[in-house]
C-alpha cells in the first residue's frame, strides 16, 4: 500500500574517490537512493528531491554547495515544508556511523584534496563574504563552531531502539578534510536562509553530515537500508504527527 509522501523533503549527496579512497562507499550509497527513489516514497513515505556525488575537493564543494542552495532555497514549491540537506561522507578508519553535530570554520588537509589543494588553517568562511548579523554576532571567526539543528541525541536514541540497529553515534569532530569544509558550507547556507527568510516564510533548512564506515566493516545492503532508517527518523522529528 502507497504511504503519503510527507511535507518533508531531502537532498543527499556523496563523494567520489579521494586520497587512499578509489572507491567511496557514499557515491555507491547515494547512487542507489537515486535509483529507489520511487520506492522510497511509496513505501516510507519520504521525499528525495535531489541527489548529488561532489567531487572530494574545496573548490567543486563550494560551487555545487553554493548552487545546490540557491536553487533548492528559492524553489516556491517548498515554500512552508522542512527541507533536509543530508551529506554522507566515508570515515575509512570508522567502525559505526557518526552523526555529526558540528562544523568549524577551518581547513586543515591533511593531504591534497582531488585538485591538489591543501590548506593549513584557513577559514571555510571568510568574514568579508559574510552578511552584516554574522559578521556583528562572529560567526565566520577562525575555528568557529556551527551546529546542526536537528537534535541529534534523539535521532540517535530512536536509532539504537529499532530491532536493526547498528553501531551509531553522536559525534563533534568531523574532521577538517572535506567533509568538514562542506558541512560548514552547508550549514552556514542554512543560517543564511533563515536570515533572509526573516518571519515571512515558515520553510525550515536543515543541514546533517553523517560518516559511514567502510563496506568491509558494515555490508552496503545494511548501510543502505540503515541511512534511510536515519532518514525517516529525522523526519518523525521534524512532522512528529508522521
Amino acid at each position: 500500500m502507497a504511504v503519503e509522501t510527507s511535507n518533508c523533503h531531502f537532498i543527499v549527496t556523496g563523494f567520489g574517490p579521494f586520497h587512499g579512497v578509489p572507491i567511496n562507499p557514499t557515491m555507491i550509497l547515494v547512487q542507489r537512493i537515486e535509483k529507489e527513489l520511487n520506492t522510497i516514497s511509496s513505501t516510507m513515505g519520504m521525499s528525495v528531491i535531489q541527489t548529488l556525488i561532489l567531487e572530494t575537493s574545496a573548490e567543486a564543494v563550494r560551487n555545487e554547495i553554493d548552487g545546490l542552495h540557491k536553487r533548492i532555497c528559492s524553489d516556491a514549491s517548498l515554500a512552508g515544508c522542512q527541507v533536509i540537506f543530508l551529506h554522507l561522507g566515508v570515515n575509512y578508519r570508522g567502525t559505526k556511523f557518526q552523526l555529526e553535530k558540528c562544523a568549524y570554520n577551518d581547513a586543515t588537509f591533511r593531504v591534497p584534496d582531488e585538485r591538489g589543494y591543501q590548506p593549513q588553517g584557513i577559514c571555510v568562511l571568510e568574514t568579508s563574504s559574510c552578511s552584516k548579523s554574522a559578521k556583528s554576532r562572529g560567526l565566520h571567526q577562525y575555528g568557529k563552531c556551527f551546529k546542526t539543528s536537528l537534535d541529534l541525541n534523539e535521532v540517535c536514541s530512536k536509532l539504537e531502539m529499532d530491532s536493526n540497529a547498528q553501531p551509531i553515534c553522536v559525534s563533534n569532530d568531523p574532521g577538517r578534510f572535506v567533509c568538514n569544509y562542506t558541512y560548514c558550507l552547508s550549514i552556514d547556507a542554512c543560517l543564511s536562509a533563515a536570515e533572509n527568510n526573516g518571519d515571512n516564510d515558515e520553510t525550515q533548512y536543515h543541514s546533517l553530515f553523517v560518516h559511514v564506515p567502510p563496506f568491509k566493516v558494515i555490508p552496503e545492503d545494511t548501510q543502505f537500508l540503515f541511512v534511510l532508517e536515519i532518514m525517516k527518523k529525522i523526519q518523525n522529528q521534524l512532522l512528529p504527527a508522521n
